[in-house]
């Protein structure tokens, strides 16, 4: 008769197989993870930082060539485009289209070579004749004119300034002239002022009767 096994003990009976006990499996370790040695992070964090200074210094100095490359060829551009530096200056010319067959005309300006108003004159022009007088003038510029007997005269009105013209000769005089001359004709005469505009630098002044 099979031997019965008492209850509440465990038979010490190996299970039929290959005669081996079971093993429970063995859980797998995590990989290894790679690490930095401690001595070499503060030679990584230097190497950083450097690197840093670097690329922002080296962008800095790009962009200054580049504003400096762009200042020299807008200069360049507005050199090309006429003269930017000082004060316009202007060509006059008068026109006259009066019934006067001909026209004396005085034009007064500041002349720096004598630190000083002058007044130029005469500058004659025929009936429908336009001509050039002065060039190179910086405002303001004052205008007078006259027949040659003086008794048609253009550009004296009362807010005008006052400058010293000739006789019948050519003349260029400054306001203290016309007390120290002591030649016939000279005399202070009320000028116009010329509001200088026109195409480029040109200006006409058009006399009408």
């Amino acid at each position: 008769m099979a031997e019965e096994q008492a209850p509440g003990k465990e038979s010490t009976v190996p299970p039929e197989g290959d005669g081996s006990a079971a093993r429970p499996e063995r859980e797998a370790s995590p990989p290894a993870v790679a690490s930095w040695p401690s001595d070499a992070l503060p030679l990584w964090i230097l190497a950083g930082i450097v690197l840093c200074y670097v690329l922002h210094f080296g962008q800095e100095r790009f962009r200054a060539r580049g504003s400096a490359t762009g200042g020299e060829s807008l200069a360049a551009q507005l050199e090309q485009d006429g003269p930017r530096h000082g004060p316009q200056l202007y060509d006059l010319r008068i026109c006259n289209h009066t019934a006067t067959g001909r026209v004396y005309v005085a034009v007064a300006y500041y002349d720096p070579a004598h630190a000083d108003w002058l007044a130029r004159g005469w500058f004659a022009a025929a009936r429908g004749e336009c001509k050039l007088v002065l060039q190179d003038l910086t405002p303001p510029v004052y205008v007078h004119a006259e027949s040659r007997d003086g008794q048609a005269q253009w550009g004296a009105p009362k807010d005008g300034r006052t400058f010293c013209i000739g006789g019948d000769a050519a003349f260029a005089h400054s306001p203290a002239d016309c007390g120290q001359s002591q030649r016939p004709g000279v005399r202070l005469v009320r000028f116009k002022k010329l509001e200088l505009s026109g195409h480029g630098r040109m200006h006409t002044w058009e006399l009408t009767p």
